[in-house]
């Protein structure tokens, strides 16, 4: 009598643990399709003519510098001074960010005083 209140109890967990693994297998599924949405959403962001159009200006930026009377002298340097004066503008402007962020700001108004 145990043995076949067993089989019930057996048979009973396979149907249950078989409708699970197809809940799985739909999320999955649903998981993958969305991925596989994103994906191509990511895609299709950017077009051709605007490509182009970033191309194109590189192209000309690159073409100005390479005319540049600083640059025909001395490439190395000029490229040495271009990257030292980015790198002290990028830190000058992380630390005016800094003490900006660190002031505690005051009311101009004297009634807030009071």
């Amino acid at each position: 009598k145990k043995l076949k209140e067993k089989k019930k109890e057996d048979a009973a967990l396979d149907l249950n643990l078989g409708l699970f693994q197809n809940d799985l297998l739909n999320i999955e599924n649903d998981v993958m399709k969305e991925l596989k949405k994103q994906e191509e959403d990511t895609h299709k962001g950017v077009s051709s003519k605007s490509k182009m159009n970033v191309a194109n200006e590189e192209i000309l930026r690159t073409q100005k510098i390479l005319q540049h009377g600083t640059f025909l002298k001395d490439p190395f340097a000029t490229m040495r001074l271009h990257i030292e004066n980015t790198i002290n503008l990028k830190e000058a402007q992380e630390a005016k960010l800094k003490a900006n962020t660190k002031k505690p700001t005051k009311s101009k108004n004297k009634m807030d005083m009071e």
